[in-house]
């Protein structure tokens, strides 16, 4: 589970990463089918032992994918739960990367064990890949399976053979001279200014030695980008770039062949010939989504919106955010040792290139809402998370207005009120369901 902002602190961020996913396995087995969240959240407070160090601002959304987690399987009551990162015997996958499992969670119920990819609410990154084989196969194997599934014969089916050869070009292209190599790029002078300034716990004399240690190597900075070139910036500009737009062109020639590809991103079935720790469900606050085959609605939504990038990725300790990875040479410095400041700005320099398929909040919605337009279904859970705040105020501003003219409906009125207060399920219909009341004038939604 990753999102892409902020995708510069991967490293640091990946304990807090599996520390969520381990959350939300604890809660699903403590919840026993609940799907209230307000007692989902006091099964939190209650068990401590099983969310040691939960971030506040994480609570809600535990909380909610496991009322989605619920409701998608309903009746399904959760015997264990763990983190698949941690979790020995799984397959090895039959490329690329093993270390690596795309199911989050392993939940078990009646037996059966569910391979669950967990995502956060926003921007989410469907796949990455950083090494070349990796990279390579998740497209090799889904083109494979759509050519096998399809039953295309491509030597006959020339439209096929000529976007299939297109885009198995691109890949070998970013697989031979991109993906997996690590650029160099020109930094900034100012690229560290903000640490400059002293902690609190530090000394003066030791504050005077950071400021005046980060002065010279902006100094240094300066002077080294006079001689040294850059690599990187014609890499993602050009190369990077280019590829990345020939594959997505030509994946958007054909919806079939990208919903392969996109399925097998987000599940890596075909890497671990559909064993654990494939993922076969996608978990976030917004919904619970089938992933086990390319043609299911969510695999079909993600595939028409999501975008295949290639970009880099800070190298070495910079991965953990700046003022972590410069921690260690503070250290060194308050001790007396002298830092080479030449291997210093060749580390922070470094720019590993790989491969990302990003996946916008705002395109999803988008995308969300004009399915719901078209075919005249409700909006989606994701959507009324978002403007249920507005429509409770809407509802409480116009209320007292409907209840002098429906005064035999209270009872009616006050549950389609305790539906909004719980939030999660209700849509704009639920105003109306009531005996169909009728409401004169009009109304502003903000």
């Amino acid at each position: 589970m990753k999102t892409f902002r902020g995708w510069l602190n991967e490293v640091s961020a990946q304990k807090a990463t599996k520390d969520f996913e381990t959350y939300i396995a604890n809660l699903a087995v403590l919840s026993n089918k609940e799907t209230n969240p307000s007692k989902l959240k006091k099964m939190v407070s209650e068990n401590s032992d099983k969310f040691g160090g939960i971030r506040p601002k994480d609570i809600s959304q535990v909380v909610d994918s496991v009322s989605k987690l619920n409701k998608f399987f309903s009746g399904k009551v959760w015997t264990k739960g763990i983190n698949a990162n941690f979790e020995r015997g799984l397959h090895k996958g039959i490329y690329g990367k093993r270390s690596e499992a795309k199911a989050d969670i392993i939940l078990t119920s009646g037996g059966t064990k569910y391979g669950i990819s967990i995502k956060k609410k926003g921007d989410i990154v469907v796949a990455s890949s950083q090494d070349p084989d990796e990279f390579e196969n998740i497209f090799w194997s889904a083109l494979k399976k759509c050519k096998d599934d399809n039953k295309i014969d491509m030597s006959t089916n020339e439209s096929w053979s000529k976007v299939i050869g297109e885009v198995e070009n691109a890949v070998i292209n970013m697989r031979d001279n991109v993906i997996g190599q690590t650029k160099s790029r020109i930094l900034s002078p100012d690229w560290f200014n903000k640490l400059k300034a002293g902690k609190k716990n530090e000394t003066p004399e030791e504050q005077q030695k950071r400021k005046q240690f980060f002065d010279d190597f902006e100094k240094f900075i300066e002077e080294q980008n006079k001689t040294i070139s850059e690599d990187y910036e014609e890499t993602r500009t050009v190369i990077a770039k280019e590829g990345a737009k020939i594959i997505n062109e030509k994946l958007g020639q054909n919806d079939t062949l990208r919903e392969y590809v996109i399925w097998e991103a987000l599940s890596a079935i075909l890497k671990y010939e559909g064993k654990l720790p494939a993922a076969t469900h996608i978990l976030s606050p917004d919904g619970c989504h089938d992933i086990s085959n390319p043609n299911s609605n969510y695999v079909k939504k993600v595939a028409k919106v999501a975008n295949i990038n290639i970009r880099g990725m800070v190298h070495g300790a910079m991965r953990s955010g700046k003022e972590s990875a410069m921690k260690p040479i503070v250290k060194k410095l308050f001790a007396g040792e002298t830092i080479d400041m030449a291997s210093l700005y060749d580390d922070m320099r470094g720019m590993d290139m790989s491969m990302k398929i990003d996946l916008k909040a705002k395109d999803m919605q988008q995308l969300d809402n004009h399915f719901s337009m078209m075919h005249g279904q409700e909006l989606s859970e994701g959507i009324i998370s978002n403007i249920i705040d507005k429509i409770k105020g809407l509802w409480n501003s116009f209320k007292s207005k409907i209840m002098s003219k429906i005064e035999s409906m209270k009872e009616a009125v006050s549950n389609v009120l305790n539906i909004f207060s719980k939030m999660k399920a209700a849509t704009l219909l639920d105003i109306i369901k009531f005996n169909k009341p009728k409401v004169s004038g009009s109304i502003k939604i903000p």
